[in-house]
């Protein structure tokens, strides 16, 4: 089964219809879902960023599906190093952070949470491409009230970026600056 399922992923070609084959496989088979969490902790594994372009389709397709999944995502956000493989898991990671389901099961893990609100910090403040900033903004701004530091870091780290960042990371943060100074002058 693995060996079929690694086959299939070397062969996607990164087309969404590729892409959500993968995803439907991973969804179908409690196996290779397990498979496939095990795979996103591994450093230098073949094919990641295929199988983390589809965990991404297939988190958004089943989102209940991945509830023992925050852990492993998060080992992922560390052990990866490839901005598509860190983009789509930091998706899933801001995805999770909007969900209240998610957050209140994310709360009850404080090692899990402190080091997701560490390394999306770290995804912002390094080169990365904007993709993956983009999602770990928005992964902090969902964590602003936990952690009360991050709401006047964050917006002093967004206005020293924007000069020189793409339009796509100036219009996502442009929002949340706008909310973060209201939230500062109401205190």
């Amino acid at each position: 089964m693995k060996e079929l399922f690694e086959e299939k992923l070397a062969k996607c070609s990164g087309r969404l219809s590729d892409r959500k084959a993968i995803a439907d496989l991973i969804l179908k088979n409690k196996a290779l879902y397990h498979y496939t969490l095990e795979k996103i902790t591994t450093p230098h594994s073949p094919n990641i960023q295929r199988l983390c372009w589809s965990l991404d389709i297939a988190f958004l397709e089943s989102p209940l599906y991945f509830r023992e999944a925050f852990p492993y995502i998060v080992k992922g956000l560390c052990v990866q190093k490839k901005d598509s493989c860190l983009r789509s898991l930091m998706k899933i990671c801001a995805a999770m952070s909007q969900d209240p389901y998610y957050f209140t099961q994310i709360k009850k893990v404080p090692q899990k949470s402190n080091l997701l609100v560490e390394r999306a910090l770290e995804l912002l403040t390094e080169p990365h491409e904007v993709a993956v900033q983009v999602h770990a903004m928005e992964t902090l701004f969902r964590w602003r009230h936990e952690f009360k530091w991050i709401g006047e870091h964050l917006a002093d780290l967004i206005e020293s970026q924007m000069e020189w960042k793409t339009a796509a990371y100036k219009a996502r943060s442009k929002r949340l600056l706008k909310t973060l100074k209201k939230e500062s002058h109401s205190l």
